[in-house]
Formats: C-alpha cells, structure tokens, sequence
C-alpha cells in the first residue's frame, strides 16, 4: 500500500519498514481483543453505543458484532482508521450528540492524552445515560509509572502519539475526577497486560450517572 494512503499516524512506521508497519496492526488488533472481554459483560444487547479516542476503530467493531448494538458512533480527534466503522473527527470539546443519546460509552487508554480531561469527563458524563467504561493505564506505583512513561516516550517516537505525563492518575484520583464529572463508580478492575512485551497495566472503571 501506497504511504501516502496510509492513515497519517502510521505513515511514519511505513517509512520505516514493512516489519514495522505489520507490528505495529499486529499490536492494534491484539489490544482490541484484550480490552474486548473486560468490556462486553457490562454491555447489554441492543444498546447505543459510543467510543470515544476510538482510534482505529477495531474495538469498538467488535464490540458492535458482540453486543448487536442498536447504533453505534465513534469518535477521535484524528481517524486512524484500521476497521469498517467510521471514526468521526471531532474537536476533543464537545460530542456531536445529544443529551443522553448514548445509553452505553465508552474510553480506552485516551484520557492521558487529553489536555482537559475534566472538561471531557463531563461531555462524557453530558452523552450517557445507563454507564460508563473506564479504562485507564494503571499508575499506583513506582513500576506502574516507570512501564506507563517508557510504554508512552515508545510510542510518542513510533506514531508521533503525544501524551501529557501530567494527565497519568493514580486509581484513587480517577475515581475522584469520575465522581466529580457527576459518575458514581460502581466498581474497579485490574486489567493483565494486553501487549506481553509492553509492560503496562491498566484499571477498568465500571460507572453509572450519579
């Protein structure tokens, strides 16, 4: 495939190497699948589902294939499209959805990325109306910290993907941010490591409006 086809994120690794660009979706597809079966026992059939930082697009596909959800929107600030639902460009400030027009959303991994994550929490909160799914990098610990900022420098050099070291939170400051965007969380989960030779765990947040 032509570079210049290529989503813009993964134009560097094309560059780069065949070997490197195949890794690079091999990793994307085994993340999706990961993530996949902490999220769909609290997804009920027949749902409006949201993703927002839906990326490539390949969770949020099979969680519509397992879940045969109602309707389906996915949302990001910059489409790097690897599966057939279509990521909308938004501004990463305000969904194009109406209130309460998701019963079900949810964030993978984004919110460290973000350079308001209060002020997307409560769009977050604004959409939802039945729960919403958390999951965020774990950072309770030194080796937490030490994996989470290694794993993010990583990809900020492979796929020019920025990240605030600032916007990592412990679980307990999560769930503080959760609670004041209007959530009650209902429970937390450690997650394993999705990617075995990328050493970061993460924490699913289970939340209903409050």
């Amino acid at each position: 495939m032509p570079v210049a086809s290529l989503p813009r994120v993964h134009q560097r690794l094309s560059r780069q190497s065949a070997a490197a660009r195949y890794i690079d979706v091999a990793i994307h597809r085994r993340r999706a699948r990961f993530y996949l079966q902490y999220l769909l026992p609290h997804i009920s059939t027949g749902k409006r589902l949201v993703d927002i930082g839906a990326g490539d697009g390949l969770l949020v596909k099979m969680l519509t294939d397992a879940t045969y959800a109602a309707s389906v929107r996915a949302f990001d600030v910059e489409s790097r499209q690897l599966g057939p639902v279509p990521v909308e460009v938004y501004d990463g400030k305000t969904l194009p959805i109406d209130d309460a027009g998701a019963d079900i959303s949810i964030c993978v991994t984004v919110l460290h990325h973000c350079t308001d994550a209060r002020r997307v929490l409560s769009e977050i909160r604004r959409v939802t109306s039945q729960r919403f799914l958390l999951i965020e990098d774990r950072f309770n610990s030194l080796p937490d910290r030490l994996a989470v900022l290694g794993v993010h420098h990583y990809l900020r050099w492979v796929e020019s993907m920025p990240f605030d070291r600032h916007g990592f939170a412990s679980t307990t400051q999560w769930c503080q941010l959760l609670n004041e965007a209007g959530f009650a969380v209902v429970e937390t989960k450690r997650l394993g490591i999705a990617v075995p030779w990328l050493p970061v765990t993460n924490t699913l947040f289970i939340c209903e409006p409050g």
